[in-house]
């Protein structure tokens, strides 16, 4: 990884971090309503998404349309392992085998 994209995932990760936390210090000792819980809830899964969809389709701003359909199945399978065992985390584990498997098949 070069030099830009590691300051990039870095400062994506302090902003992700900062809007987590910035509302739990300015709202000490009060409950969060429950729109802004579940906003909070969600948000950190929206930001990890949105890195790692543009990650998985563009290599040197450029579209990798033959890698696609490989990366796709493995995205909508490590969506489903994710839905159906209520993890993140086995969801993403079982995507990066599942793509490792598929470039190893190659």
């Amino acid at each position: 990884m070069d030099e830009i994209r590691f300051w990039i995932v870095v400062g994506m990760g302090l902003v992700t971090y900062i809007s987590r936390l910035a509302p739990q210090l300015l709202m000490t000792g009060r409950n969060f309503p429950e729109v802004l819980d579940r906003y909070l809830r969600y948000l950190s899964y929206a930001l990890v998404v949105s890195v790692i969809s543009v990650n998985l389709f563009i290599s040197g701003a450029r579209f990798e349309a033959g890698a696609a359909p490989q990366r796709s199945f493995a995205l909508v399978s490590a969506i489903i392992v994710a839905l159906i065992t209520k993890s993140s985390l086995i969801g993403m584990l079982s995507g990066t085998a599942i793509i490792l498997v598929l470039s190893w098949a190659r």
